[in-house]
């Protein structure tokens, strides 16, 4: 009986709901996957990829796995070389945790892909059913079309301003210092005080040996061309992380545009018996569907929290110590300032879902029901009440490991600047 009601809430009420085309929010979003290797289907996305277009993609897929293995190895070595300079292994530190931290969502992503596309489907559903707030999905949909689009451009074009002229520079180290990377004593001595073309140097020097296993290391030519590659792969896995943040945004977003349609049809539900079936049966189909999503994002914030922690302290520290060397402080700014962004997020969107769920409850409590003589009203609403307040912690982002949440967010700055302290009292 209960997977009869539960069908009829997740499918019954589609006839509510017109075909509608996707926004322009989901094609970018499509698009922004399939350009950094991987194929993801969206509900409403027209666009069927081919048998070659699928192989395209998944191979692109591969490449930047392995360019970002490459990277990762090559930055490991140099990190383990110069763990007794402080400076220098706290600069690579921020590369290295952040690449890694890619590699995770891609390899997250990658493995549960199947499951990504059967939440959004199921998230796609439930917002069409127009059962208490006829029109208020399709509004919404616009609404967040617009959100996804404009931060996507905004933050592509933030990476990309911090990703150009940290590329150039890197390849220019490079090539200055080519056939066969050896410098001179007085050469030397003005790269020991330009902490990040010296290390750029050693990276490049491990990557030459690498490629004399295959005859190649005497080539400049190769050893740019495998820079070139371990890095543009690595800014590719960049826009990875980013386009899976905004799915599982978007998925919160509207998680929160679905309590909200509880709070406003509660009052109506409780004036009438049927109305109040439907909307406890919609309102259970919500509470599992929130479930899903945060067992699914719950590993994916964990990392997001432990290395966020890291990277913030670590770009503060680098900022702090090394202003003078203008090349790399944008990238660094607008590195610390993505990571900075990645928990405010989580935490905005917590904070209004937690401000739901209490509204939920007040709602529920604040009603006529008391006044009414329908006995079952009354216990229904009582049970929605309790329900309601009943662990609002374990419904937010981040459960069970976390409840993002402004609070949250005040006590990770304060972990921080802890962080920030204890790096420069190291130095």
């Amino acid at each position: 009986m209960a997977g009869r009601r539960e069908c009829s809430v997740l499918v019954g009420f589609q006839h509510h709901a017109e075909v509608r085309k996707s926004t322009l929010g989901i094609r970018l979003l499509v698009w922004m996957h399939a350009a950094c290797g991987q194929l993801l289907r969206l509900p409403n996305f027209e666009r069927r990829f081919g048998a070659s277009s699928r192989f395209v993609i998944s191979a692109h897929g591969v490449l930047v796995v392995s360019g970002v293995l490459c990277f990762l190895a090559s930055a490991g070595v140099v990190l383990a070389s110069n763990l007794q300079k402080f400076d220098h292994a706290v600069l690579l530190t921020a590369g290295f945790i952040g690449t890694l931290h890619c590699l995770l969502r891609i390899l997250y992503t990658t493995a549960r892909r199947e499951k990504m596309e059967q939440i959004a489907q199921k998230m796609h559903k439930i917002l069409h059913q127009d059962l208490f707030d006829a029109g208020g999905s399709e509004k919404f949909e616009q609404k967040l079309s617009r959100i996804i689009t404009i931060l996507l451009l905004l933050w592509v074009a933030s990476c990309l301003l911090a990703v150009v002229p940290s590329f150039r520079f890197n390849v220019q180290v490079v090539r200055e210092a080519s056939d066969p990377f050896d410098l001179s004593d007085e050469e030397a001595d003005v790269l020991a005080t330009q902490m990040h073309k010296q290390l750029i140097l050693e990276m490049a020097r491990y990557v030459a040996r690498v490629l004399g296993l295959f005859g190649l290391g005497d080539s400049p030519a190769a050893v740019n061309a495998a820079f070139c590659f371990m890095f543009a792969t690595c800014y590719f896995a960049i826009g990875r992380l980013i386009a899976s943040d905004l799915l599982f945004y978007s998925w919160y977003c509207g998680l929160v545009h679905l309590h909200h349609k509880l709070v406003r049809g509660l009052s109506a539900a409780l004036a009438d018996r049927e109305k109040l079936r439907d909307w406890a049966e919609y309102h259970s189909s919500i509470d599992k569907l929130l479930k899903e999503i945060n067992a699914f994002t719950a590993p994916v914030i964990l990392v997001v929290v432990l290395f966020t922690g890291i990277k913030i302290s670590v770009c503060s520290f680098i900022l702090f110590k090394l202003h003078d060397e203008t090349s790399i402080a944008v990238a660094f700014i607008a590195y610390g300032l993505a990571s900075v962004q990645q928990i405010v997020v989580y935490c905005v969107l917590g904070q209004k879902l937690q401000s739901k769920l209490e509204n939920l409850s007040s709602e529920a409590y604040s009603c006529s029901w008391m006044l009414g003589k329908d006995e079952e009203t009354k216990r229904a609403a009582l049970m929605i009440f309790l329900a309601a307040n009943e662990k609002c912690g374990n419904k937010l982002p981040g459960a069970p490991f976390f409840s993002m949440s402004l609070q949250f967010l005040v006590s990770m700055v304060s972990v921080v600047f802890t962080y920030f302290i204890v790096l420069l009292q190291l130095s």
